[in-house]
């Protein structure tokens, strides 16, 4: 993975969304769909307010769960199965390093 990778979207495909790309990640989760669900750990996400930016450009459909820690693959697919009834089309999974 390239150093310069800030986070990844992972669905049928992958997207890698770079440094300075963050103002961007609504149009670039959107052709998968309206009901997201954002992971992240611990309270920098939030405290940096990246959080809220994030939320107010997805709009209405998003969910939020904040984990302790920095939240690990198993989470997320734990995650994604208690939201299966929601119909989620896309996670996006943050960590306090990509801030």
């Amino acid at each position: 993975m390239s150093r310069n990778v800030v986070f990844w979207f992972l669905s049928h495909a992958s997207i890698a969304i770079r440094c300075g790309e963050f103002k961007k990640t609504a149009n670039h989760a959107a052709p998968f769909g309206k009901n997201v669900l954002v992971v992240t750990g611990s309270s920098s996400f939030r405290a940096s307010g990246k959080l809220d930016e994030l939320c107010d450009s997805l709009g209405e459909g998003y969910w939020i769960i904040e984990t302790s820690g920095e939240p690990s693959p198993d989470l997320i697919d734990a995650t994604v199965a208690e939201f299966r009834k929601t119909r989620v089309s896309l996670v996006i999974a943050w960590e306090a390093a990509a801030l």
